[in-house]
This record gives C-alpha cells, structure tokens and sequence, in this order.
C-alpha cells in the first residue's frame, strides 16, 4: 500500500477483498447559510395559479394538490429554526437566533361569494330585493352559514359571561336563591329573561318544537338554566328547585349522581347543604310576619315511627319494630288579636249558665246567614263571570273584613329527635322553643321583656307535659 494521498481501503466485492479501487478523500462542500433558506422559502415570489384550477367560488380546489399552490408550513418553518439553532456557534457574536426575526407570512384569504352568486344576488335587488328570496341564495354558500353560526354563537357566549357582574345593575333569576324566591318560583320569568338576553337561540329552541307554548315553557326554560348554569355555577336556581324535588320525593343517592352530570340538578352533598341552609331560614320567615304587625304562637306534638327489620338488627324473627321519637314544631302567623277579650278566668261560672246562653238567638242567626251569603256571592263573582254585576251589591259597611278572613301563616321549624314522654326531654323542647322567640324577636326589632306572653302548646296531652315540665 502506497502513501501518495490516495487511501487505499479493502473493500469486500464478490466475497473477496479488492483494495485496486480508490477512495478519495471527502472534501468539504461549503452549505448555504440558514438565512438564505428562510428567505427562500419565505419571500419567494408565488407563482400564478393557472384559471383553470379554479373553483366557483375563487379558491382552488383541495382534492387537487400542486407544489406552486402550497402555502409554508408551520412543521417546515419549526424544522428550519431547529437546524439554524444547532449549526449556530454558541459562542458565535454574529449569530442571532431566528425566532427573534420578523418572518413575513402570507394572509389567508378570506372567503367571498362567488360570481354567480354576486350576479344571482344582484338580479334579485333589481327585481325587488325580497329578503326570502336573497337569504334564499346566501344560505346555500357554506362560508355565510358558518359564520353566521359563530357570529350568534360568540354574541350568546359574551351575554352569558356577562351575566354574573352585578355592576351593570342587572341580576339574572336564576342567581337569586333565597327561600322567598323559590318559594316565588316561575317559568315564565325564566323564559322571559331567555327572550330578553338570547332572543336568536330562545325563537330558534321554540320554532324547533313547535309545539303550544304553555307546554314547552319549562323545557325552553330548563335549556336556558343549563347553559347559564354551565358558563356560571352561581346561577342555579332550577338546579336547587330540581333537588329539593327530589329531597322531598326521598330519591336515592344514584339519582343526583345520573342527573348532576347533565346539568339537571345539584350533587348529592350540596343538595343536603341546601336542605340545611333553608331550614335555618325560619326565623327569618318569622321576624319579617312580625315587622307586619302578625301575632305569633307555637304549636307542636310528638311524631312517632317505626323501623322494619331493613334497618335494625334482626331480632324475634324479624316481628319487633324499632319505634323512634321526635318532636315537631310550627309557628303560626296571623292577624287575629284577643286583647279585647277579659283574661279574667273563668269569665263567668259554669253555675250560672242558661239554656239560651249555647242557643243562638234570632239576630245571631241572621248574622249567620248574612255571612254565608257573603262567601257564595264572593265565590260566584270569582269563578262565573257573570255574577260580577253582584260585586257592588253590598255596601262598604256590610263587606268582609279581610284581615279577619287573611289565610295564618304556617313555618315549619326544626324537628328535634326528642320525647314528650319524658319530662327532660320536654325541658329540652321548651329551651329551643325560647331560643326561637328571642333570636325571632331580635331580628324583627321588636322589645322581648318578661311581661311578653307567647302562647305554646298542642294538645291536651301536650299542654299538661308543658305545666307539669315548668315544676322542674
């Protein structure tokens, strides 16, 4: 092997080693700078896209794929930077990194009807310009209706987003879940703020059912609660309505974990947070009928149930029922007052009572039948529309008097897992009862001093435990 420049290397041909064939030595090849490549690429002139590759609409069509019409891709441009930053010297001064160039990228077209539709649409404003007939023509181009869909899609999201400021004075009603406001609760008022804030998609949902209206009120209504609902936890008044639907129908756990998905109803947890958060509104209730001038009284008796052999352990061959105890309370409201009335007790022996004192007499009798025919005729004007001649027939003086007739208020209060039968249990009950009156009476602002009488008690049975608990 001879040194005279030329490496000689045994090369394997036809299972024998030839070292007669030369391999030159490789000589380095000067590569184009990186900046010329992105130039290249980047600032090329396009070349003219023939006529005929043209679709209707102006564009070229896609199923077809030419060289001169491809626009630079992203995965070519990420290439290039990656190759330009590992040929840069990382002590090089005169390198710059690319990313930091300004690269010029061509705009995208936008779309734009094509000529037979400007043609179409300029026939039809010559002969008319009927609004059917030119919606007729933009709603066949794909490019009006996809646009048109976002245009309506992002104007409802902006509305629903705005929905929970408050700055604005407006506040929505599903956000307002106070006890009194479900108690209120409406669709039509749900259905009339959907109309209000999304009138395009409220008339396209109720074109879309095309059904009576009375029927589809709360469908349209629980579409717009699932949609607020979903850009807003907040507003979610029909959620809690739908789970207190199903706290009073005792529905089972699996329930709330099929419908909280959808939107439909509040998760199991919450659902019996909200249970708790009302019943501690009560008192609330209470001082608000009192601020009206209401007189309150508390009533109350034992609630007695048994448990089958599901929930105990089973004993006797499954004949012993477990029997539980509670208390439950109310607080009935109303206008009715007795201060007129002697509290001298008894007002008058029994001794001394006559026959004509339980008869009634001739003018009571009359009062009677006076008051009867008040409640026919008020009866009759509210249900048959033609006795409403009848309306001016009494005079003021012989009218009902409403405050005597105004339905008592009935709030039901905590049920405490308490016995009547024991005197220390109804102890117990008589202390809450108190905590009751004073927390009620502090927040209607109204003075609670020893000489305050608030009348309690049940039935008799009740009554006597209440007397014999105060010996204690």
């Amino acid at each position: 092997m001879s040194d005279s420049g030329i490496f000689m290397s045994p090369i394997l041909m036809n299972n024998s080693i030839s070292t007669s064939i030369p391999i030159l030595p490789m000589t380095p090849v000067p590569s184009p700078s990186i900046d010329s490549v992105v130039k290249s690429e980047c600032f090329a002139k396009p070349k003219q896209v023939k006529r005929s590759l043209l679709n209707d609409s102006g564009f070229t069509d896609n199923s077809t794929e030419h060289s001169y019409s491809k626009p630079l891709k992203n995965e070519r441009m990420m290439s290039i930077i990656y190759v330009h930053s590992l040929f840069a010297h990382p002590c090089s001064k005169t390198s710059t990194p690319l990313v930091k160039q300004s690269v010029k990228t061509c705009p995208k077209a936008k779309p734009v009807l094509s000529q037979s539709e400007k043609n179409n649409i300029l026939h039809l404003l010559n002969s008319g310009g009927y609004v059917s007939h030119i919606a007729d023509v933009l709603l066949k181009n794909q490019h009006f209706v996809d646009y048109s869909i976002q245009h309506h899609a992002k104007e409802s999201s902006d509305t629903l987003k705005s929905m929970n400021n408050h700055k604005h004075g407006f506040i929505s009603q599903l956000m307002k879940k106070s006890y009194s406001d479900m108690s209120a609760f409406s669709w039509d008022n749900i259905c009339e703020e959907f109309k209000d804030k999304l009138p395009v998609l409220s008339k396209m949902i109720e074109l879309t059912l095309n059904i009576h209206q009375k029927k589809v009120v709360p469908r349209i209504g629980m579409v717009y609660a699932i949609l607020a609902q979903t850009h807003h936890q907040k507003l979610s008044l029909v959620q809690r309505m739908t789970s207190l639907c199903l706290l009073d129908n005792i529905a089972d756990q699996k329930i709330y974990d099929r419908l909280h998905p959808l939107g439909l109803c509040m998760s199991y947890e919450q659902s019996h947070n909200l249970l708790q958060e009302i019943g501690q509104t009560y008192t609330n209730q209470m001082s608000a009928a009192m601020k009206e001038g209401k007189r309150l009284c508390l009533v109350g008796d034992n609630v007695n149930y048994a448990v089958g052999i599901r929930e105990q352990r089973k004993e006797n061959c499954g004949k012993t029922k477990l029997l539980h105890h509670a208390f439950a309370s109310v607080a009935l409201l109303n206008d009715s007052k007795f201060d007129h009335l002697s509290k001298i007790k008894p007002q008058r022996p029994w001794t001394d009572l006559k026959l004509d004192d339980f008869i009634v007499n001739e003018e009571e009798y009359k009062n009677i039948r006076l008051d009867y025919t008040k409640h026919i005729v008020k009866a009759a004007i509210k249900h048959v529309p033609f006795f409403k001649i009848l309306d001016d027939v009494f005079d003021e003086s012989s009218k009902i008097n409403e405050e005597q007739y105004r339905k008592t208020l009935v709030i039901p209060l905590e049920t405490v897992l308490k016995n009547e039968q024991y005197y220390a249990d109804v102890v117990d009950i008589m202390e809450q009862h108190e905590n009751i009156i004073e927390k009620t009476f502090q927040d209607a602002g109204v003075t609670l001093t020893d000489k305050t009488k608030i009348h309690t008690g049940g039935d008799q049975l009740t009554r006597e435990r209440d007397i014999q608990a105060l010996k204690f």
